[in-house]
């Protein structure tokens, strides 16, 4: 029960920060996510932004203040490429949206004239179909009039490879140098590699990956609040979940990878 309320207390603060400030939860990501590469100083990243001045970051702890700085060159490349890559997301997505929309209201036809009209798009948008493609088209568009115009693409100068999009800073691409210098030669291979990265985000597999630890995570709390053992019991039981839990996400991360280079 303690630990039931502790984490009903620590999710309901999260969810009142969040709502109050989320552009400083966002913030906090990026510099974790930066300071996971390795980065210590502002000029390891740079940034192009649709909208704004491309910010030009000179420690962590960027929201104190801006200065200018030395933006690497790679940066302008990533934006082209990955402009296009959005544009062309944002179209299939919006086809598909489109077109799951037409099946649903094909099979709420027969229903039509016994609903009322809030009541049929109410139906229409419970369609899972419609939700998955709408879901999808938000994490393209974001939430604002501005749309795809939100978008920003970060290099992060660090020798470990990597590209990826996320849903907890909605519209930006992270590609690192260690990737430029170890896997991308030309614009051709840059926009396999991001055109990969947003599969994964219409396809909201970080979603699903966040739910599949969130369930074993919450199993093992469950076994420790039951344990009538002291935690012996639930020391061996922890210790078989922890393994279980590598081998489905990892098992999860391969089927999502399929799918992804599918897409």
């Amino acid at each position: 029960i303690l630990l039931t309320a502790i984490y009903t207390l620590g999710y309901q603060n999260g969810v009142v920060e969040t709502v109050r400030n989320p552009l400083k939860i966002q913030q906090g990501t990026f510099e974790e996510i930066c300071a996971s590469f390795g980065v210590t100083h502002g000029n390891q990243v740079s940034i192009v932004a649709e909208k704004s001045k491309d910010p030009r970051l000179t420690r962590i702890g960027w929201m104190r203040g801006y200065e200018e700085g030395t933006q690497d060159k790679r940066a302008a490349k990533v934006a082209d490429v990955g402009r296009e890559i959005i544009r062309a997301a944002r179209q299939y997505t919006r086809k598909q949206l489109g077109e799951a929309t037409r099946m649903a209201r094909e099979a709420l036809k027969s229903e039509e004239e016994s609903l009322s009209k809030v009541d049929f798009i109410r139906k229409l948008n419970d369609n899972e179909e419609v939700k998955q493609w709408t879901n999808a088209l938000e994490r393209i568009e974001g939430f604002s009039v501005d749309g795809i115009q939100n978008w920003q693409y970060v290099v992060v100068d660090t020798k470990i490879p990597n590209a990826f999009v996320s849903e907890m800073l909605p519209q930006r691409f992270f590609v690192t140098t260690g990737l430029f210098e170890q896997f991308v030669s030309n614009d051709d291979e840059l926009a396999m590699i991001l055109g990969h990265e947003i599969s994964h985000l219409i396809l909201g597999h970080n979603s699903k990956s966040n739910v599949v630890e969130f369930l074993f995570r919450g199993l093992e709390i469950t076994l420790l609040m039951l344990d009538p053992t002291e935690g012996m019991f639930s020391l061996m039981v922890a210790s078989f979940l922890g393994s279980s839990r590598e081998a489905i996400v990892a098992a999860h991360s391969r089927s999502n990878e399929t799918e992804a280079d599918e897409l």
